[in-house]
């Protein structure tokens, strides 16, 4: 055998580019360039950066699902959901006057934040009120300065001292100009607390006029560079602006970047070519949003009826997107995915701007002096070393770490938390991440300046980089004041020998960061109480609305007056609350309202009084020691929280003779909550699901029966993983709720079986015997949904009973397949993270769920979760167990989604097979790893079965089993066996995703009625099936890059391709005479032969005695010779 062949057989065993404004002249932004460069050059930047994109992509996925909630307790400055950023904005000039060159008057400032606002919110009447999006985000100047100063959120700073920015300016990372670092030195606020604007002379010797106009950094930039850099001529829409530059664009392109925006053209080779359609997001291949068009980046005025040339389209929504190169006259819009990806980021690694209080005029709270400020020795370590999150209640600050931020940050005025004493609170501490940190926290109790008294020191931990556990704080503090809370940090590996020596303790590579504590005097005897005397806002022109004449706070019971009206749009705290007979109270999104007293009260009568609780609002039950905290509805409607807060120390109660409803979360802080209401209900739509978001060990519900719904989305009938949403009943309950068949007691006992269950010991599903048959806990159940001939519509179904919060320990076992079919056991959303944590068994990391809506199964992995009433399949590697899961360790807080499951999310080759009208499909998966086979490795996973035969299979067949998903090794080529089957002859579509994982190390092909087609050009295309034969193998090849590329040049030669057990050889290349033809089945072995073949017709070889399955077929020529792989069937 030649050496070509032998190997064979070996193979197969082992903003740069200017834009043209009005007068045509040109703007850049130089955020590509110095991204790209500091990326490369630095890796803490690196690390910073990619961390937060990672961040941002979480909450964009549960944004996408309808997840993402405020935390408990959250200090957003959220008025109509508008997010609010302070701003502060360093002057740089060289000496000049007030309204002179770069030192440009207050009302050009005024100007630039006015003009970014009305773009970002779409002001009416203003060049931002166009076909985009109102972002709900808010610019801000600062009112207060990092010190505790008044402040007009502007700084000046002559910045003549810096080498060549009186001459040059500032440099922006490529050529001339002075030194970025050392002109930001001059003036820098916490990039935590305040978004950083320099606005500078001229930008790389530009004398303030064409070239680079400004740039900014994303989130996760390390604090010395973070912010924004604008020249003078750019900033604003009045003073020194440029007149082809006046309508403050550069700031506002800069602002998204600042928030995570890619430039819309994100992939264009500077204006070379089209990005890919696909958006390959985070490789430079796509801009990371799904609404805006791939297009090369625009140069010319406003050209709107001009084509795209990467779509086909028209330009007309490209050319207006704030992030292209248009002319700034068009550019007037964001778009929905844009909105999102800057409010995950403000969500994400900038959340600590939302909590920060930088917006607001210094408060007259005083705060003792710190007896020591500590300082880290050495920052220019590159471990990734610091405090970069601290969570406490409602404070939660992100920052990037000593080497990126400083060896002690005071936060004493920016971040101030308010607390209770002899109250138990949840804290966290992220450090690191590459590496191990020891913690410590203080808290000046008694506000002498130090740490030294008894329980200041509140709380240490060795040796992690996620460090979580409570504070519980004494009766004996100091209220009223600001307390200094004090995070130290330390390298694992220098202190694994020491301990961090106190509050003063200098950190060698880790870091300090000081935080404001007050804590409110909860023993004050109540007031006499105040009434709202007509309608307005809680907080607002208080001598007019309130009885009392201020604003009510936690010792006053206050009454919301019958025909009263009133507003709450920031947090408040009051002893009781009382609602009269057509009296209503608003709470805004992001609100908190803390009950401190007995009651929380809505009257009977003919309107009742109302409690309208937005989206993301809290209702908080914070009481004292030995009370019991009462809910009453008196009401006829329902009492319908968003989320409600249980903090009391003792029970909290539902009263009888109401009904109270839940939207999003119940949080568990202390206590149990005791319902005696005639109704509690979890709420689940097509916006969010009712459900428990924190639980603690000695919280529970008692009394009487909970119901809760379960909501699905519209799709097609079709089976539905589903299992009993966390209560104890029968699967009557369930009966009554959906059309049900196929065994006694429901609509239809003679019908096919519509609910049934997985026995893994047997390798079948089961039918339950009777409707009075328990609704298991923990079990999961295939549920066919149809409500409506063939589809199901959008709708919930109920069960009631007593909820389960205790330990819930689920059997598995490797029998069978290894599968197991189980069910979410909890009204909650389990953290999928942490039961991976617990249990090596879990193969892959994974667990499996149907999609009704891709009528195909996919997988999610380890940083996910499984919502109430969701059924999921782990496939368990061995012996027999069982998983123990619990409210405590594993659920997730921050979630509210109404769906089952809809997506995948792994990174694999997904190919799909679906008939015609897309009603029935099939897949399988094909992963890389290192040392696998294309064969049975531990690793793969057989099929996953329905109770029903599938109207479309499909499955790869190796070592006698059927998979759905094979991992390869990339280092070598692969030949996969597929095995598709469908119930009715017709056309069928196969669809190949996520080649762009694969393209980098294989050539892809699909071998199929004796076709080789390039799956890589052609990832679409489409197989037919006869009556007489509804199944068929096909080959699915990955070869190596470079076995593939030879390929290609033997097409010239000739094709290949069978015909059930005939060989077809057509010449390609009318000068090539072939010479030889030799055909081998799989083991090498030839079984046919013929040489001295001249002409240049087509061959023909029947092979009708050869058994069926893969031969390699050589053909030769002259020079050349060439190998093919055909099956015969």
């Amino acid at each position: 055998m030649n050496f070509r062949l032998a190997s064979y057989f070996f193979s197969i065993s082992l903003f740069l580019s200017s834009l043209t404004l009005d007068a045509q002249v040109a703007e850049q932004c130089r955020f590509d360039q110095l991204h790209k460069k500091r990326m490369t050059e630095d890796p803490g930047f690196s690390d910073g950066v990619k961390a937060a994109r990672k961040q941002i992509d979480k909450i964009l996925f549960e944004q996408q699902q309808q997840l993402i909630q405020p935390t408990s307790g959250a200090q957003y400055q959220i008025i109509d959901d508008v997010l609010q950023i302070p701003v502060v904005v360093h002057v740089v000039h060289t000496g000049t006057a007030v309204g002179v060159g770069a030192n440009i008057a207050q009302s050009q400032i005024d100007s630039a934040i006015i003009a970014l606002n009305d773009r970002f919110s779409k002001t009416p009447g203003t060049r931002g009120d166009a076909s985009g999006v109102d972002t709900k985000i808010q610019f801000v100047l600062a009112s207060r300065d990092p010190d505790c100063n008044s402040s007009t959120g502007v700084v000046r700073v002559n910045g003549s001292s810096v080498t060549n920015y009186a001459s040059q300016g500032i440099s922006a990372g490529v050529t001339s100009g002075a030194d970025e670092v050392d002109v930001k030195n001059l003036s820098r606020w916490p990039n935590s607390d305040y978004m950083n604007i320099w606005v500078v002379s001229e930008i790389e010797n530009n004398n303030a006029g064409f070239g680079i106009q400004g740039y900014a950094y994303f989130p996760g930039a390390s604090a010395v560079v973070d912010g924004l850099v604008v020249q003078h001529s750019s900033f604003g829409i009045s003073g020194t602006v440029n007149s082809w530059n006046n309508l403050n664009r550069t700031v506002t392109h800069e602002v998204g970047h600042y928030l995570g925006l890619y430039h819309t053209f994100e992939g264009d080779s500077s204006g070379v070519s089209c990005p890919p359609v696909t958006n390959g997001c985070g490789t430079g291949l796509g801009d990371c949003v799904t609404d805006t068009e791939p297009h090369i980046r625009s140069s010319s005025n406003c050209p709107t009826g001009s084509t795209n040339t990467c779509t086909g389209g028209t330009v007309g929504l490209v050319i207006r997107n704030y992030m292209d190169y248009s002319s700034q006259t068009c550019a007037d819009m964001y778009t929905t995915g844009q909105k999102s990806v800057m409010r995950s980021a403000l969500f994400g690694p900038r959340r600590s701007l939302l909590s920060s209080q930088s917006y607001l005029a210094p408060d007259t709270l005083t705060l003792a002096n710190a007896s020591c400020t500590p300082q880290t020795t050495n920052l220019s370590n590159l471990f990734a070393i610091g405090v970069t999150n601290v969570t406490l209640d409602s404070l939660n600050v992100t920052s990037p770490g000593s080497v990126s931020d400083s060896g002690y940050v005071d936060r004493t005025c920016s971040q101030v938390e308010y607390l209770e004493a002899s109250t138990t609170y949840n804290l966290s501490i992220t450090t690191g991440p590459s590496n191990d940190e020891d913690v410590r926290v203080y808290i000046d109790y008694n506000g002498d300046g130090d740490f030294l008294d008894t329980l200041e020191l509140v709380y240490t931990n060795d040796s992690d980089t996620h460090h979580t556990g409570t504070i519980t704080t004494p009766s004996n503090v100091v209220f009223n004041e600001k307390l200094r809370m004090r995070v130290l940090s330390e390298w694992h590996g220098l202190t694994a020998n020491l301990n961090i020596g106190g509050s003063c303790y200098n950190p060698t590579y880790g870091q300090a960061e000081d935080f404001a504590i007050v804590f409110e005097d909860t023993t004050t005897t109540p007031s006499a109480g105040c009434a709202s005397t007509t309608n307005g806002t809680w907080n607002v022109s208080a001598s007019t609305l309130w009885s009392c004449g201020v604003i009510p706070d936690s010792t006053v019971d206050v009454v919301i007056s019958s025909g009263d009206s009133v507003a709450i749009t920031s947090n408040a705290t009051v002893n009781k609350l009382r609602i009269e007979n057509n009296g209503i109270l608003f709470l805004a999104a992001g609100v908190e309202l803390v009950i401190k007293g007995d009651s929380l009260q809505l009257e009977g009568g003919s309107q009742g009084g109302k409690l309208n609780c937005s989206s993301g609002s809290f209702i908080t039950m914070r009481g004292q020691a030995g009370n019991t905290q009462y809910i009453v509805n008196e009401a006829n409607d329902p009492l319908r929280f968003a989320n409600l807060i249980l903090n009391n120390a003792d029970d909290v109660e539902l009263a009888s003779g109401g009904d109270f409803e839940l939207t999003e979360g119940l949080f568990f802080k202390n206590d149990p909550l005791v319902n005696n209401a005639d109704e509690f209900t979890f709420i689940s739509d097509s916006v969010s699901t009712g459900h428990i978001a924190e639980f603690v060990s000695t919280a529970g519900i008692s009394g009487n029966d909970v119901t809760i719904q379960r909501y699905v989305s519209s799709r097609l009938a079709e089976w539905n993983s589903v299992g009993v949403s966390g209560v104890v009943t029968d699967l009557e309950d369930l009966d009554g709720e959906i059309a049900t068949s196929g065994f006694t007691g429901t609509d239809t006992p003679s019908g096919s079986a519509s609910i049934q269950y997985w026995d893994n010991s047997s390798n079948q599903y089961v039918t339950p015997t009777n409707t009075s048959d328990s609704f298991l806990i923990g079990r999961g159940y295939q549920v066919w949904l149809d409500n409506s001939s063939g589809q199901w519509t959008g709708a919930n179904w109920d069960v009631s009973g007593e909820v389960n919060t205790d330990e819930t320990n689920l059997d598995v076992n490797s029998g069978g397949a290894g599968w197991n079919f189980l069910a979410n056991p909890f009204p909650a959303f389990l953290d999928f993270q942490t039961i991976n944590d617990d249990y090596s068994e879990i193969v892959g990391d994974e667990f499996w769920y149907y999609d009704a809506d891709s009528v195909t199964f996919n997988a999610r992995g380890p940083n996910t979760f499984i919502p109430p009433g969701q059924g999921f399949w782990i496939k368990w590697s061995s012996g027999s167990g069982t998983m123990d899961l619990d409210l405590t360790n594993h659920i997730r807080s921050d979630l509210g989604t109404s769906e089952l499951f809809k997506r995948e999310i792994k990174e694999q080759l997904k190919l799909i097979m679906m008939n015609e009208s897309r009603s029935a499909a099939d897949a399988i998966y094909i992963r890389k790893q290192v040392s696998t086979t294309a064969q049975m490795d531990d690793e793969d996973i057989p099929i996953i079965q329905l109770p029903t035969t599938k109207a479309v299979s499909l499955s790869m067949n190796t070592s006698g089993y059927d998979l759905m998903v094979n991992h390869v090794d990339p280092l070598k080529s692969h030949e996969i066996i597929l095995q598709a089957s469908v119930t009715q002859p017709g056309k069928y579509h196969l669809k190949l995703r996520g080649t762009r994982h694969f393209t980098r190390n294989y050539c892809l092909s699909l071998i199929v009625d004796g076709q080789t087609i390039d799956l890589v050009k052609n990832s679409a295309t489409s197989v037919h099936f006869e009556d007489d034969k509804l199944s068929k193998n096909m080959i699915l090849r990955l070869d190596r890059k470079e076995q593939c590329e030879k390929s290609d040049e033997m097409m010239e030669f000739a094709s290949v391709y069978s015909d059930s057990k005939t060989i077809i050889i057509k010449p390609n290349n009318p000068e090539a005479l072939i010479n030889e033809i030799e055909v081998f089945n799989s083991i090498g072995a030839k079984v046919f032969g013929m040489t001295g073949v001249r002409g240049l017709g087509n061959y023909r070889l029947n092979l009708n005695d050869a058994p069926s399955g893969i031969y390699l077929v050589r053909i030769a020529g002259l020079e050349s010779e060439y190998v093919e792989k055909v099956v015969l069937h």
